[in-house]
């Protein structure tokens, strides 16, 4: 068997983190006014969690 490379890792983490993002964005475009803020609040800091994980993955970790 193949072993995993660090590639598939971040693949993995990734696929799993936008799949999480995508549902609580899914969430916020249909929810009723008075839902959407509760919403918005588990988003914003998942986006900024994903957002400076992304910066530990190659290519970005390279980046100054």
């Amino acid at each position: 068997p193949r072993s995993r490379g660090l590639g598939d890792v971040y693949k993995r983490q990734l696929l799993e983190r936008i799949t999480v993002l995508t549902a609580l964005v899914d969430d916020l475009s249909t929810a009723e006014k008075s839902e959407r803020h509760d919403i918005a609040a588990q988003l914003k800091p998942l986006l900024h969690d994903t957002v400076s994980w992304l910066y530990t993955c190659p290519p970005f970790c390279y980046c100054e």
